[in-house]
């Protein structure tokens, strides 16, 4: 529970700090307060920093105010963080230890949880911290193991992100740590328009999103539910140009809009005119690898294509240059989504709940898996890489993004205010989510080094 310390003077009576212990303290002008086996500075209006040494700009003289009681807001998160009224309305966050920030807004929990002789146990972390339900859960991470038994996330450990329930089998015993931050609430901006720091919301249809992608010049390529038709978006999302056809999924070829109908008729847009309408029988989903693009000369410069067969479930790499051969990689339950980068291929199965991942010989036939995420009730759906090969996945159960790494390794969450299904990357280091109520997300990220 935060704890809210009101008059200055009752402060300094209950430290026993006389007007000699502020002379003489580290504070200079300002108040030493003992925290953490250290201190914390309350300064004066007119002073600054961490030792209250800086002067604040054009302040002037000025004198310690009354106080009026900020902290009965309650503006320090965590149950431990104590708040202290300072000078004109404004307050002071001491953190405990193991969080930081002006509010005590990020930090780190670690608590113990043990399979014993194999059997499933859950620990309810929430529970146990009940502030964690107000907070934005971003990882869950294995500090120590303690037991023999190897502790492999989602082998014989995992974490419900939306009850706090910690769950272990197979002997995992550990000591195990929830980063956490803050949860950012949404401003209201509009009638259909929402934004955090950084992030808007915006909403396109009535309908859910299906996929989405973006081209170069920012246009983008939206389908959606229900058989209704799919739109080409300006990059502000301002305007728009109804094709008044249905599709279910959509890709970019360089400068054009590649769309895949449910009959598996493909349909080439170069920005809002329809140039080319194609084949490809039992098709589902289908992305260009490592292609090479040139003014007007955009199907010739292709060598290979990674598509689904929707009849067989299987991920083939398909040939545009040796007479359209295909070669089979890997079969699926229910592949749902794809997406390529370079040599890198990511597939999601709706039945399995499951996304794999393969590294495509461009010279050698078939593809070399190099890792596995999900396989549990979650609903994994579509995916995205970016330049720097990150992966990015929509969690649509548990209404956040995903972030691993090109090896498979956890990363992060974003979360998302809905339902996600579809991901891409809009430019570097910002996401474009659409989640199955018709809202599109523009979210900026932090890349990883190239």
């Amino acid at each position: 529970m935060m704890i809210p310390l009101h008059p200055i003077m009752m402060l300094l009576a209950m430290l026993g700090l006389t007007t000699a212990n502020k002379i003489e303290s580290p504070c200079n002008a300002g108040i030493s307060i003992p925290w953490n086996d250290g201190y914390q500075c309350i300064c004066p209006p007119n002073k600054q920093g961490k030792n209250c040494s800086e002067d604040v700009p054009d302040a002037g003289n000025c004198t310690w105010p009354g106080n009026e009681n900020a902290c009965s807001s309650a503006p320090c998160h965590g149950e431990d963080a104590v708040c202290i009224n300072t000078f004109g309305g404004n307050y002071k966050c001491l953190c405990p230890s193991g969080t930081n920030g002006d509010r005590c807004g990020e930090g780190t929990y670690c608590f113990p949880c043990a399979s014993k002789r194999w059997r499933n146990v859950t620990c309810p972390v929430f529970n146990d911290k009940p502030f964690l339900t107000s907070m934005s859960v971003q990882d869950v991470t294995l500090k120590t193991q303690i037991s023999r038994t190897k502790c492999t996330m989602a082998d014989n450990w995992s974490f419900d992100y939306r009850t706090g329930f910690m769950w272990l089998a197979k002997g995992c015993r550990g000591e195990f740590c929830v980063h956490y931050q803050a949860a950012v609430p949404d401003i209201t901006t509009g009638p259909s328009t929402t934004a955090g720091p950084g992030v808007e919301r915006i909403r396109l249809f009535t309908e859910g999103i299906l996929d989405i992608t973006v081209l170069p010049s920012g246009k983008v390529g939206v389908t959606r539910k229900d058989g209704q038709s799919s739109r080409i978006y300006d990059d502000d999302f301002n305007s728009y140009i109804d094709l008044n056809e249905s599709f279910s999924r959509v890709s970019n070829l360089g400068k054009v809009l590649f769309f895949l109908n449910s009959t598996s008729s493909a349909v080439l847009y170069d920005t809002d005119r329809k140039t080319l309408v194609t084949q490809f029988i039992g098709v589902q989903e289908f992305a260009v690898l490592d292609a090479k693009y040139l003014q007007g000369e955009l199907v010739r410069q292709m060598e290979f294509m990674a598509l689904i067969d929707a009849a067989t479930g299987g991920l083939y790499q398909f040939s545009l240059k040796n007479d359209g051969n295909r070669t089979l990689v890997h079969t699926f339950t229910s592949p749902n989504y794809l997406a390529t980068m370079g040599n890198l291929t990511i597939v999601s199965d709706r039945s399995d709940n499951l996304v794999i991942a393969f590294e495509m010989s461009m010279i050698e036939a078939g593809g070399h898996e190099t890792f596995r995420y999900g396989g549990s009730t979650d609903k994994l759906l579509d995916v995205c890489i970016d330049s720097s090969y990150g992966v990015f996945i929509a969690d649509y159960s548990n209404n956040r993004i995903v972030r691993l790494n090109f090896i498979g390794e956890l990363q992060g969450f974003i979360p998302v205010q809905g339902k996600p299904v579809a991901v891409t990357v809009k430019s570097p280091g910002v996401l474009l989510v659409g989640d199955d109520e018709g809202y599109i997300y523009t979210i900026p990220y932090q890349r990883d080094a190239s």
